[in-house]
């Protein structure tokens, strides 16, 4: 057997840029190429899909990364809206950050098998510590959800409680990636946060009542309706 000595038999790793960074880099070259001011529109969601041939989630990840460096204003019922900022940050370009949709997603495929294993193997302190999350939810309403330290920790506990260490870790990684993210706060201005936090408390009850009852299949459901509801109110937030 002959093997040729010009290939590596490792590949190096090349570093790669986020689409959703991609992206909001390809809307900044299209606002300068046709000449578009502050204030200005910036071309439909459903338009700027079809020119540069990416998704409504990346689409959506890209505007509000441009808005968080000023570039554009996403306004419900009106739009994207040209901004003050001059150039591309180089923020952007170097960001390994996954997206706030990515994140979703991510969730959608760990959370409901999470909240179905922990109904299975629920545990005696499991079904008071995730009631304490939510009187804790309702003490965050009560003050205009100024933070989400309730509804952070009904999720930690499930995954915890799921007694898989893997989807324990990977549920904690990306709680862990929401704090740190520039894009999440400035997603949640979008979102009407009162509605969508009311009907995330009674959501959750929902799941822990599954759980209590140890219905692995109605806490899987739950929970899956849950990130629907979620993903419901981003995409409200966004003209089509």
């Amino acid at each position: 057997m002959t093997t040729s000595s010009n290939v590596p038999s490792i590949l190096p790793i090349v570093p790669t840029q986020r689409l959703f960074a991609r992206t909001a880099e390809r809307i900044f070259l299209l606002i300068q190429e046709r000449g578009l001011e502050a204030g200005q529109k910036l071309p439909s969601e459903a338009e700027l899909v079809s020119l540069l041939n990416v998704s409504r989630p990346t689409i959506r990840e890209a505007l509000v990364a441009l808005e968080v460096v000023g570039a554009v204003t996403v306004r419900k019922n009106v739009g994207a809206l040209v901004g003050s900022q001059q150039y591309f940050p180089s923020s952007l370009i170097d960001t390994d950050e996954a997206g706030p949709f990515e994140q979703l997603e991510a969730r959608f495929a760990l959370e409901p098998a999470s909240a179905a294993l922990a109904a299975q193997r629920r545990a005696d302190y499991v079904c008071d510590a995730l009631e304490e999350t939510i009187v804790y939810m309702l003490e965050e309403h009560a003050e205009g959800f100024q933070t989400e330290i309730g509804d952070r920790n009904f999720h930690l506990l499930i995954a915890k409680a799921c007694g898989n260490a893997l989807i324990e870790r990977s549920i904690t990684q990306l709680w862990k990636m929401r704090e740190r993210s520039q894009l999440w706060p400035q997603l949640q201005k979008l979102v009407e946060i009162q509605k969508w936090r009311s009907k995330a408390v009674y959501e959750h009850m929902r799941i822990l009542e599954a759980i209590r009852q140890q219905d692995a299949k109605a806490a899987h459901d739950a929970m899956l309706k849950h990130l629907e509801s979620v993903k419901n109110s981003f995409d409200e937030a966004f003209p089509k």
